[in-house]
């Protein structure tokens, strides 16, 4: 298939497919383990949860909550995102999550309520794109707004 003489050449490096340590941004063992317990009390309290939930952008690319709380509707009415924080000049999300968070509010919104969680459990900020200290990320980690 890959035009290699031998039978398994077109294969990538499929050890590149796993995070044995858990040490991958997305998917890693605590970026699991903070949304299976979001998921878990987010639940516990009545609302309807879905993690990896899919957010289409206005220019018809996706991006995915962490953990989606819809209404009975079945409209995104919360969404909450694990990711890395920077701490220096006060706490925010890196530039590539505060990217997402931006893709996220364009998508849905300004009724739409945005969580970010710290994968360190140090902090967690409520829409945080509409604070005073709001920084904006690099365009190249927009997924919208700049096609």
């Amino acid at each position: 298939m890959g035009n290699n003489p031998t039978l398994y050449g077109y294969v990538a490096d499929s050890n590149s497919w796993l995070d044995l340590f858990g040490l991958s941004g997305r998917g890693g063992t605590i970026h699991r383990s903070i949304q299976d317990q979001l998921e878990k009390d987010l639940g516990n309290l009545g609302k309807n949860v879905a993690t990896e939930g899919q957010i289409i952008l206005k220019n018809g690319r996706s991006r995915f909550g962490d953990v989606v709380v819809r209404n009975d509707i079945g409209d995104i009415i919360e969404v909450h995102q694990i990711g890395d924080m920077r701490s220096r000049g006060g706490f925010r999300p890196s530039s590539r999550e505060r990217g997402a968070i931006m893709d996220i509010r364009e998508a849905l919104g300004d009724d739409v309520r945005i969580v970010f969680h710290d994968k360190e459990q140090r902090v967690t900020l409520i829409d945080p794109d509409k604070a005073d200290n709001w920084k904006e990320p690099s365009k190249r980690y927009r997924y919208s707004g700049c096609s």
